[in-house]
């Protein structure tokens, strides 16, 4: 199984909302490792294409300065192409945010179909919460004097105390 962060984009009617939900698998990401530049030219993440430039470049010029074998080199730009596989998910999630999606849960599945259809089929048959009412407050009349009987003011403070009526 699976765990996918469900983002839908704010301000739809709950039809187009459904279209326009993106996915995103949590956990390592194997293309983003091995295929950096391309998975972010293709999921258009200009910030991780400038970090992974930013560290081969550091990578080389380390490599270079220090005399490096080659695999020594390959070694440490294996661990940045770790990195990279590791936090895919969040440089993805941190555009859709910027892109005016919200984070609205998270969904298990096999695959990315199955866990958008268990999710959506659960927000279908989740009933629909309304918010209680807030019960009327008295109006306070012009002549009342501040903790006057017609006032009752924190007759029931955080109901730990039960109301006390008074005498007149």
């Amino acid at each position: 199984m699976q765990i996918y962060a469900v983002y839908l984009p704010s301000g739809l009617s709950p039809l187009q909302v459904a279209e326009e939900a993106v996915l995103v698998r949590q956990g390592f990401d194997w293309k983003a490792s091995l295929l950096t530049p391309g998975w972010a030219l293709w999921h258009g993440l200009w910030l991780a294409l400038a970090l992974w430039l930013a560290w081969t470049s550091l990578v080389a010029i380390i490599g270079a300065l220090a005399h490096l074998q080659p695999g020594a080199t390959l070694f440490i730009y294996l661990v940045g192409a770790l990195g990279f596989g590791l936090e895919a998910d969040r440089f993805h999630q941190a555009r859709l945010s910027r892109s005016g999606y919200l984070l609205q849960g998270l969904a298990l599945g096999e695959s990315i179909g199955e866990a958008e259809s268990l999710y959506f089929n659960r927000r279908r048959d989740r009933p629909q919460v309304i918010a209680p009412s807030a019960p009327a407050k008295p109006a306070i009349a012009p002549g009342d004097r501040l903790g006057s009987p017609t006032q009752n003011i924190g007759a029931d403070l955080l109901g730990l105390f039960p109301p006390q009526e008074t005498k007149r």
